[in-house]
């Protein structure tokens, strides 16, 4: 029951944060409220309201945050001191603030959440899985990324302890995968939780989380390495605009972007590394760096490599991201911190996480960070600010333990004792991860934290889907088997270490569980490639012969249509030349009638003045004398006549208007 309550109010914190606020901490206001109502307290106390908290709402706040939501209800009027009867309620403010209406709503959407989920495992893996697993599921999945923000604050997750099978963690996880891709409105709810998973974590800053807020105008952030891996393209493309959306965010707040040479050379280094791997029969994935895996299983080639580096190099063009050298810890050893002191506070955090660690193989790498580390403490002159306005230089990791070591180095002690489990959150660590950074600027914009949320929970979900390098490296033992059997082939061999098909398979087959791997899971997964690999090729094969078919079809409309075109267009042509024709013909007849009928009229004219003398008189008589002279002439040389001339003045006065009217 008390998972289920934990489910709800996270789900409730995002609606109370939705509506209107002055800041993060009026969501914690209404369930105040709600418990006072509950419970009919007749007396406020502290002590009782934490361990009531708990109980009712399944969200474990200790008394220090506890005290600065109970002051922010003192100020909504929700309570009041009072001199002989301490901190009672205030009932008429107390019943405006109760959610338990919007309570019910929350678990109708959480409920279809789960009928989906339910629904999804019995047509996916025809398996069965309760509500009560989904909820322990969900929160040990959000309990695992309380480090990212509560790293800074303290080391205890405020949601209750469960235990998690990790088959079904693994369909919950392909279930969120799913949503985001065909069920925004199931997936949509998820974010919700998450959400309020991110504001139960704030609350742990007590009413200093907001020394991260406001403008970062004089604030530079040094951006770590996986970063710039994720611009490059190698991580995907979810991540890379997780990304961008992370430096916008920071630039639209005034703050600038840097990246120290070290980081950028690293990040080069790690690049370039993954070229001696491609088609190397070497390859190993348990051994290889997310860049390596990227190029080698996707069947990448060197100029793929040159390619994501220069889109890394543009990507900082475009966003004016600068690459500067770290400061001289020579010249300004004043400011200088005990560099293996942090070395020893990280590989113990490490450690502690990962027993196994080996820290031989990331010595590089940890120098590096704990260059970039000290470099801040250099730029702010050991100054150590309570403000991120004032921070003037920050490094953010994507590394959550890497920012925990860093920050318990700089509290100066571990805080083991359960009396200190609240620690000094009032001024800025020179190193956060970028979820801290991201909740806070984007906290008072629902909008971009949603948007950063929705894509933070896809990555973690894809992250968790991978293979683990344990998994990994079971796996490939198995196929060392068969290789030194001789039961497989040199290229098969490559094929199963390097191929991307052939770990998805892996994931999917053993659920990501290192315990699933055996003997013949190797040779099963050999199969099923081939199977899958056939199956697809033929699928393609017949995609592409109907794309073909397609294609010819197209073609054979086209021409029938251009045909068609062309013969209207040659019939529509005839009809303007037959239409152009008959008018030509027309207008030539009656031009050359008119014409023939004056020279008929002419020669007429000649002729009577021959026989009557006294008929034309005066200037008449000239012009009839002359006209006729000319036609008689005309006659007597050449042989003309009218109806002669009337042919062949037709002839060319058609031919003349066929050419203005038709242009032929």
């Amino acid at each position: 029951m008390t998972i289920d309550r934990t489910i709800i109010s996270l789900a409730i914190l995002k609606v109370n944060w939705d509506r209107k606020r002055e800041d993060y901490v009026d969501s914690f206001v209404p369930f105040i409220a709600t418990l006072i109502n509950n419970k009919k307290y007749s007396q406020v106390i502290l002590e009782q309201i934490v361990a009531d908290f708990g109980e009712e709402f399944g969200i474990k706040i200790p008394n220090e945050p506890m005290n600065t939501i109970l002051e922010r209800c003192f100020k909504k009027g929700l309570i009041r001191k009072t001199f002989n009867q301490g901190i009672v309620p205030v009932w008429e403010e107390i019943v405006k603030y109760d959610f338990t209406d919007r309570k019910k709503e929350q678990e109708l959407r959480q409920n279809k959440v789960v009928i989906e989920l339910q629904k999804f495992v019995k047509e996916k893996f025809n398996d069965d899985i309760t509500k009560e697993e989904i909820q322990d599921i969900l929160i040990e999945y959000f309990k695992q990324h309380d480090i990212d923000i509560l790293f800074a604050a303290y080391q205890q997750s405020l949601l209750p302890d469960v235990r998690a099978d990790k088959k079904k963690k693994y369909y919950i996880y392909k279930f969120i995968q799913n949503c985001s891709e065909m069920e925004p409105e199931v997936f949509g709810y998820i974010v919700d939780l998450a959400i309020g998973h991110a504001l139960v974590n704030t609350i742990m800053y007590e009413g200093d989380y907001r020394n991260y807020q406001g403008k970062l105008i004089n604030l530079t952030v040094y951006l770590d390495i996986q970063f710039l891996l994720r611009l490059s393209g190698v991580e995907g493309a979810i991540e890379r605009e997780n990304v961008l959306q992370f430096i916008d965010g920071i630039m639209k707040k005034g703050g600038r972007i840097k990246v120290f040479q070290h980081t950028h050379d690293e990040t080069l280094g790690i690049l370039n590394g993954a070229k001696p791997w491609i088609n190397k029969k070497t390859y190993d994935k348990s051994r290889a760096n997310p860049a390596t895996q990227f190029f080698v299983e996707n069947s990448k080639t060197e100029s793929d490599v040159d390619i994501c580096i220069s889109q890394l190099e543009t990507l900082l063009r475009q966003k004016r991201i600068d690459i500067e050298i770290a400061p001289d810890r020579m010249e300004l050893k004043k400011y200088l911190i005990s560099e293996k002191e942090l070395n020893d506070k990280i590989i113990s955090i490490y450690k502690e996480g990962h027993p196994s660690f080996k820290e031989e193989e990331k010595e590089s790498t940890i120098y590096k960070d704990i260059t970039s580390i000290s470099s801040i403490y250099i730029l702010r002159k050991n100054v150590r600010p309570r403000h991120i306005k004032t921070a003037r230089c920050i490094f953010i990791t994507a590394n959550g333990a890497l920012a925990r070591a860093a920050r318990i180095f700089e509290n100066g002690h571990y805080k083991e004792s359960p009396k200190d489990i609240y620690v000094d959150t009032n001024f800025i660590p020179a190193c956060i991860t970028h979820v801290l950074l991201g909740t806070a600027i984007w906290l008072d914009n629902p909008v971009q934290l949603t948007k950063f949320n929705k894509m933070k929970l896809i990555t973690d979900c894809l992250v968790a889907l991978k293979p683990s390098r344990e998994l990994t490296k079971q796996y490939l033992k198995e196929v060392e088997k068969l290789y030194k059997d001789k039961r497989i082939t040199d290229d098969q061999y490559y094929y199963m270490k390097a191929d991307k098909l052939v770990y998805d398979i892996l994931e999917s087959k053993t659920y990501g569980i290192s315990e699933y791997i055996t003997e013949k899971t190797a040779e099963e997964i050999m199969q099923e490639t081939i199977l899958k690999e056939t199956v697809e090729g033929e699928a393609r094969l017949k995609k592409q012969t109907e794309e073909d078919e397609a294609k010819l079809q197209t073609e054979k409309d086209a021409h029938l249509k251009t045909q068609r075109n062309l013969e209207n267009e040659v019939s529509e042509k005839n009809q303007i030349i037959e239409k152009g024709e008959g008018i030509a013909n027309c207008i030539s007849k009656i031009i050359t009638g008119i014409v023939c009928i004056v020279a008929l009229f002419f020669i007429v004219s000649g002729i009577l003045r021959q026989v009557f003398p006294n008929l034309f008189s005066g200037t008449n008589r000239i012009i009839f004398t002359i006209v006729g002279a000319i036609f008689t002439l005309l006659s007597f040389l050449v042989g003309f006549n009218v109806k002669g001339m009337r042919k062949t003045m037709q002839k060319r006065l058609y031919l003349y208007l066929i050419k203005i009217l038709i242009g032929k």
